[in-house]
């Protein structure tokens, strides 16, 4: 459990900087990103506002609940972010933040969303779930220019390397294999010893028993 408190602590001083606030609970527990939604409210004082049970809630019934709810806290996918803000828009909901995620962002989404919520913060995360739900994150803010955003930097205690096929790092502008390291890499795929070996390697550049996952 140390890899979900280490990204507990990370998102609440680094990116919410210890404010308490309301965050919309919407993903299912099985998946991994509904951490940040339950623990990061819950320990900063802040409060998690639970969506209806049934599947299937409309673009509808999401900006009536962030309105409802007085949410200041939002996850969402590009893709649903892009219906959200085509089908009904996100003005005079009151958001503060919006935590992208699962799919590349684009600048366009982002200057929407400033354009409907004045000081809005957008945040584009990455990370697989064998290194706990987000690894690296940047504030669209600081994004200029054309194209996606990047992933960013690594979150507390998260260590990334671009490498070539014998693990060397490459030269920057070159592409390589993401390797992340640090406290949220997990143990392994549980009874599955051949796919953890191959997916899970000895940190070369880490003290000695650290680990890397293989993207």
């Amino acid at each position: 459990h140390s890899a979900i408190v280490n990204h507990t602590v990370w998102v609440v001083s680094d990116v919410w900087r210890g404010k308490p606030l309301r965050f919309l609970h919407r993903m299912s527990l099985s998946f991994d990103a509904s951490n940040l939604e339950i623990y990061g409210p819950l320990t900063s004082g802040g409060t998690v506002v639970l969506t209806p049970s049934r599947t299937g809630i409309d673009m509808d019934e999401l900006r009536e609940l962030v309105t409802g709810g007085r949410i200041d806290v939002l996850g969402v996918t590009p893709p649903v972010l892009r219906e959200i803000l085509a089908v009904r828009g996100l003005a005079g909901t009151g958001l503060r933040w919006l935590m992208c995620g699962g799919e590349a962002l684009e600048p366009d989404l982002v200057a929407e969303c400033a354009a409907q919520v004045p000081g809005i913060e957008v945040i584009n995360f990455y990370g697989p779930t064998e290194t706990c739900v987000n690894s690296t994150y940047l504030p669209a803010r600081l994004h200029q220019g054309p194209g996606p955003l990047p992933i960013g930097s690594p979150i507390r205690d998260t260590s990334v390397y671009v490498v070539d096929e014998t693990l060397r790092p490459v030269p920057d502008g070159e592409a390589g294999e993401l390797l992340i390291g640090g406290a949220g890499v997990t143990r392994g795929y549980h009874g599955l010893p051949g796919l953890t070996a191959e997916r899970f390697i000895p940190d070369p550049f880490g003290p000695p028993g650290a680990r890397l996952y293989r993207t």
